[in-house]
């Protein structure tokens, strides 16, 4: 099987349903054919057809490998896959295709701020990095689309995370000139 590419998923292989077909969603990401999927076949796939950055679909799928690489080692095989993996892209591939999330979109960021930042703090790590921030804003912001919200994000973020640590704490979300602050004086509703 060729190598994963955004073209090839996009335009010359019809995605399966993979809750319907887990074989042949394992044997697309496995480009490789050696029957175990490296984190980045899954990278790969996952970017191809979410349009995110490889860099940041690394950074997810590194969060929760070991989740799903029960025995460590630093593979998934099609049982890893089916246990924990599949579940994950079935979601996925659910949110593409507009059905129902199970997630909410999160408390609102302007009426309850706090809570907005706790949400979509996945981690816990009081600090909202590029990806979590673009990821919160395309749920917050349904009516932008995703290149805008990078356009906007990318123009912003010097002034949002002032001490270049690639992070967003919580008070410099807050802050006066914050994040938070800065999307409602431009007008994001």
């Amino acid at each position: 099987m060729p190598g994963l590419s955004r073209k090839f998923l996009v335009t010359e292989e019809e995605l399966p349903p993979p809750s319907e077909n887990p074989k042949k969603t394992f044997a697309l990401l496995d480009s490789s054919g050696d029957g175990k999927l490296q984190i980045q076949e899954v990278v790969d796939y996952i970017a191809a057809i979410t349009g995110a950055q490889t860099s940041e679909v690394e950074v997810e799928l590194a969060a929760s490998w070991s989740k799903w690489d029960t025995n460590n080692d630093r593979h998934v095989d099609f049982s890893e896959f089916r246990r924990g993996l599949l579940p994950s892209i079935v979601r996925m591939h659910q949110h593409l295709n507009g059905a129902p999330r199970r997630r909410s979109q999160g408390p609102n960021i302007f009426s309850d701020s706090e809570g907005w930042f706790r949400h979509w703090d996945r981690d816990g790590s009081d600090s909202l990095d590029v990806g979590e921030v673009l990821r919160a804003l395309s749920k917050t912001f349904r009516s932008c689309t995703r290149e805008e919200l990078k356009s906007v994000l990318s123009a912003l973020w010097p002034m949002i995370d002032p001490d270049g640590s690639g992070g967003i704490t919580r008070e410099e979300f807050l802050a006066p000139d914050g994040l938070r602050d800065l999307l409602r004086l431009n007008g994001m509703r």
